[in-house]
């Protein structure tokens, strides 16, 4: 038993390390730079809330006061994954899994592409995952012994893994077929409407930090959950309403290969087949676990698909975790049928494949020089003139401009507004006051907004909006788009000059990597780029200035091959009569996929 704990510390302490070095500086893509700037200030983050993320999350950058708050909230990331790996190889000696093939599954896990990418960055994953992993552990534990009191133990880590994330709760169905599994005169009504009790009383104090908290006015209060009204409709997720249950059948079949690209991708096709063999062992050796982990991982696809559309497959990585510590089981079982036919000295052999997946995706996850979600804002807040409101869009650029703002205090002049937040009566609410503590005139939508404070300038971070573009004008300013009435031109020759000047400043030589082809939230912010340039290539262009606007079109080339560019340039050259070089983007657009 000993030797097994110190064995689970030494896991925990060299995948910590490994994480913590290779972890984001401070917050990335998708809505860390939102949890992270909600999590600062004890706020609310998007529904479902996190209440247990939060607290132990801010709880936890007490501890590190000399780092980057961000990078102290990844570095929790860090902890929690790590933490998992010890508890996962402990469920797997519990089991009795050969030493050699629990190290191996264990590691296995730690160095998958999702499990690794959310060790390293703000997330609640990680921690829903040790929830889960812990969880998993005391049902073995009170299933060996036979004590109640250890049930009921499970009921309040579950009461208190309901408040990481919602897939956390895939661990209910999980507990019940096991224990039905293993031995059914365990279910007994006095026993389980007992768990029920403890699970639901936790998990009710837990989420009763959402309406104390918001009724305080935090700083950040998404849905401001503070009335009985708020925090159905925030708890329930009715703003993301329309995304639940309309997959088509048409999208469940991408939804359905992409998940088995996942799959394959998060432990390599040699990590999947030894999945696959240890499913098959445990189908005959181990039956509770084969049934409750393929009905962990069948829900868990069923939960994904009937959230989101087409548009959305691209996040599905997020959310297997639950799915791939049941995988991991699966790949300890193959590796300890296997250890029957190797020499006891020779089974360290097992650690070949964790080294294999550690090597596969350590490029790709090596990221502590990443700065391009912070050389981005930088870029954004260097255009901004003193005073001016920015309308932001996406979780990304609005999280991490927000956190830049409101937790490290940078560019407080500026008002930051997300657009498709704008409509949402909590929103508006809080920024009114923003705006009475800026001395802006509010209103309820942007066009009236910019027409009531014509005495300050606004900028926004797509020239998408076609309600604005109605009564007004978007100028490319760098990655960003003045925004200008239609009686109010600006001169196109001003225009280039002040491109030219911003253009020299920014350095582009980050978005070139060519890692960030894999990852569809940083191909978000290399877009803004490259769209930027054509835009401005083509603004340029229409207004006399050809050879400029062919050199920005060129300079998105230089940042990624990309259609819009390629396509300009052929039309371009096809009218100066230079057949030979539209035919070279012609062939160059008709080539890229």
């Amino acid at each position: 038993m000993k030797k097994n704990i110190l064995t689970a510390i030494i896991l925990f302490f060299v995948t910590s390390i490994i994480y913590i070095a290779t972890a984001h500086p401070s917050v990335y893509i998708g809505d860390s730079g939102e949890i992270a700037t909600a999590t600062y200030f004890l706020g609310i983050a998007h529904s479902t809330g996190f209440p247990v993320y939060m607290l132990l999350a801010k709880l936890s950058s007490y501890a590190l006061p000399f780092f980057e708050f961000a990078f102290r909230l990844n570095i929790f990331s860090a902890l929690c994954a790590a933490a998992t790996t010890g508890v996962l190889f402990l469920i797997l000696r519990k089991i009795k899994i050969d030493f050699w093939a629990s190290v191996a599954a264990s590691l296995a896990l730690s160095f998958g592409y999702a499990f690794w990418t959310h060790a390293g960055t703000i997330q609640v994953y990680s921690l829903t995952a040790l929830f889960f992993a812990l969880s998993t552990f005391t049902l073995l534990h009170w299933l060996e012994t036979g004590k109640d009191k250890y049930f009921y133990c499970l009921a309040i880590i579950c009461g208190l893994g309901a408040g990481t994330h919602i897939t956390f709760l895939l661990i209910l169905p999980f507990i019940f077929l096991f224990t039905l599994l293993k031995d059914k005169s365990l279910i007994t009504i006095k026993r389980f409407l007992l768990f029920l009790l403890l699970f639901v009383a936790v998990a009710a104090a837990t989420y009763s930090y959402l309406p104390i908290r918001a009724r305080m006015s935090p700083e950040f209060n998404w849905g401001n959950p503070g009335t009985a009204e708020n925090f159905i409709n925030y708890i329930t997720q009715s703003d993301w309403s329309e995304k639940i249950g309309t997959r088509n059948s048409s999208s469940w079949v991408a939804m359905l290969k992409e998940t088995g690209r996942l799959f394959v991708n998060e432990f390599t096709w040699l990590g999947f087949i030894f999945i696959f063999i240890g499913a098959v062992v445990a189908s005959r050796k181990q039956k509770q676990f084969f049934y409750g982990g393929i009905l962990v991982v069948a829900l868990n696809i069923l939960l994904m698909g009937n959230y989101g559309n087409n548009q959305d497959i691209f996040i599905l990585w997020r959310y297997f975790l639950p799915s791939y510590i049941v995988m991991a089981i699966f790949l300890g079982m193959a590796f300890n049928w296997l250890s029957f036919f190797v020499p006891q000295k020779a089974k360290i052999v097992f650690l070949v494949l964790p080294i294999i997946i550690f090597i596969f995706h350590f490029n790709d996850l090596n990221n502590r020089n990443n700065t391009i979600v912070q050389k981005t804002v930088q870029d954004i807040f260097a255009v901004l003139p003193q005073g001016s409101v920015f309308i932001a869009d996406g979780d990304t650029v609005t999280g991490a401009a927000l956190y830049e703002q409101k937790v490290l205090g940078k560019r407080n002049d500026l008002l930051i507004l997300n657009d498709s937040w704008y409509t949402g009566a909590w929103y508006q609410e809080q920024e009114k006051k923003e705006m009475e503590e800026k001395n802006i005139k509010f209103a309820d939508n942007f066009s009236f907004l910019i027409k009531e404070n014509s005495d300050r300038k606004f900028y926004a971070l797509t020239n998408s909006n076609s309600f604005l573009k109605i009564n007004y004008d978007f100028y490319p300013e760098g990655i960003i788009y003045l925004i200008k009435s239609k009686s109010d031109q600006v001169a196109p020759g001003d225009l280039k000059e002040k491109n030219f000047s911003i253009w020299e400043q920014y350095d582009l030589w980050i978005l070139k990597d060519k890692k960030f082809k894999k990852d569809n939230f940083t191909n978000e912010i290399v877009s803004l780029y490259t769209g930027a340039l054509n835009n401005l290539g083509a603004y340029l262009t229409n207004n006399g200035y050809v050879p400029d606007g062919i050199k920005y079109f060129d300079k998105s080339l230089e940042i990624r091959e990309n259609k819009l560019a390629l396509y300009n340039l052929a039309g371009i050259y096809n009218a100066l009569g230079d057949k030979a070089k539209a035919l070279e983007y012609k062939n160059r657009f008709d080539a890229l996929k």
